[in-house]
């Protein structure tokens, strides 16, 4: 017999915020620092660079489904190794292109399968191990984001300064190979069955969170507490089934009974096509690909329009690291608040939304620095809110046993956008010669992005019937 102690998930933790501390904070956001820089030394135009973000984000995005099926069958920790060196290996690369043709190779497309090989898996397991403090467990996983963005950007700033643009991409390079050392903390939830001998078990109601049981192997006898044993089997877990209110599903007992319906094992490795037909799960594609990928331009548009508006450069890096830090403030603020349920989290999440893409609209009239930062850090304020929230809000809805299927669908839906809204961006600076438009192109989407969660309800009503049909 074995029994299950408390899963320690704290170094899940520690690893998902390394993950994104190097790979959004700094492979990502911090890159817009540098294009400028790749746009005069290969006489390359707005929309020409922005094909450099647009091809990463949209190669990271869209392997998330094969990078967490892959992660099921041989291991998160593997996956996340070797996409940090995939990661690093493209920056190396990119020291070397004398073309900008050569970086949609070296930056977009080995940089972006590196990224996806990482991201995804990182935040499926994180998901699996929390429950109660998810929202907490999810600010903290984040906040690296933010704490990438404020840290990283004066360091690549003063490095393409004094040493150039390629000393930058090694910086770059070195800070992802610790996401090496983040890989080897992302261990099953079985390593943490310790041995232990019960002569009496016998089965009552389980806890909330069952999905770790699909790491257990068949045949695995094991003792979740002093009174539940079961039994695993290669179709899933013998005995009667209990139904958790995520919706997750778990088999229990003290029989040799086969539970047919049990789908654990899906959980692992299968994706469920199912989720394609839910139109709760449609309705978060469209809302989180649309609000994530418009509120990501902060960082490309940023740099460049304080340097038009008449700041210097150093001061367009500055703003990016106060949104950096004040991003990560709040995803922690807001994970540490959402876990005590007074308000209801869809709310505060469609007026983050709003609050975000009102200051989109804003921000290109604001000539005066001090007012511009206020501005700024309002906007990441609302920002870090928002991306906290939609993760707990999906793993609530849709259930933490669907995460790695749920992850797969909603990344490679904004993938799409991801590569069109970058280079969209870049299309309106080159047509009219401001940035202004490209703002309020971003805020207007980031506004339709709170108004499509509205139907919400109605989604989630048609939801419930479509499973329970399936």
């Amino acid at each position: 017999m074995q029994k299950v102690e408390p899963l320690y998930a704290v170094p899940k933790d520690k690893g998902c915020f390394i993950v994104n501390f190097a790979i959004i904070g700094g492979c990502t956001w911090s890159f817009g620092i540098l294009l400028p820089e790749i746009s005069l030394k290969f006489k390359a135009t707005a929309t020409q660079v922005a094909w450099l973000p647009a091809i990463a984000c949209f190669i990271r995005l869209f392997i998330a489904t094969p990078a967490n099926m892959l992660a099921a069958k041989i291991g998160t920790r593997w996956v996340v190794v070797t996409g940090s060196l995939l990661i690093n290996v493209g920056f190396f690369l990119g020291t070397f292109a004398s073309r900008i043709e050569i970086l949609y190779v070296t930056f977009g497309c080995i940089v972006g399968v590196g990224a996806g090989l990482c991201y995804a898996p990182s935040i499926v397991i994180l998901g699996q191990y929390f429950d109660k403090r998810r929202c907490l467990a999810n600010g903290i996983s984040f906040c690296g984001v933010g704490i990438g963005s404020f840290v990283l950007p004066p360091v690549i700033r003063y490095s393409a300064d004094s040493y150039g643009l390629n000393a930058a991409f090694l910086i770059l390079a070195t800070v992802v190979l610790h996401i090496c050392v983040a890989g080897m903390l992302f261990r099953p939830p079985s390593f943490y069955l310790k041995k232990y001998t019960q002569s009496k078990c016998a089965l009552e109601k389980l806890p909330e969170t069952v999905v770790w049981v699909t790491e257990i192997k068949p045949d695995t006898k094991i003792c979740l507490s002093d009174s539940i044993t079961m039994t695993a089997s290669p179709v899933g877990v013998a005995g009667a089934q209990e139904k958790t209110p995520n919706n997750d599903v778990c088999c229990v007992a003290d029989t040799k009974t086969t539970c047919n319906d049990c789908d654990v094992g899906e959980t692992s490795s299968g994706f469920r096509w199912r989720l394609l037909c839910n139109p709760l799960m449609l309705m978060y594609a469209v809302t989180l690909a649309i609000s994530d990928s418009s509120y990501g331009n902060v960082y490309m548009l940023m740099p460049p329009h304080a340097t038009s508006t008449g700041f210097s450069s150093i001061k367009g890096t500055q703003l990016i690291s106060m949104i950096g830090i004040t991003q990560a403030v709040s995803r922690l603020i807001s994970g540490w608040f959402g876990d005590f349920n007074v308000f209801n989290k869809k709310y505060i999440y469609q007026g983050a939304l709003l609050v975000c893409g009102t200051t989109f609209c804003v921000m290109p009239f604001i000539q005066n620095y001090v007012l511009l930062a206020i501005v700024s850090v309002v906007c990441s304020l609302s920002a870090g809110s928002f991306t906290v929230l939609s993760a707990v809000l999906v793993a609530e809805n849709l259930g933490t046993a669907n995460l790695p299927t749920t992850y797969g669908i909603l990344y490679s839906t904004e993938s799409l956008f991801f590569l069109a809204s970058p280079v969209l961006m870049g299309w309106l600076r080159d047509t009219t010669g401001r940035w202004n438009d490209s703002f309020i192109t971003s805020g207007a989407l980031l506004i339709f992005g709170a108004s499509v969660y509205i139907f919400e309800p109605c989604a989630a009503k048609y939801g419930k019937k479509t499973t329970q049909k399936t």
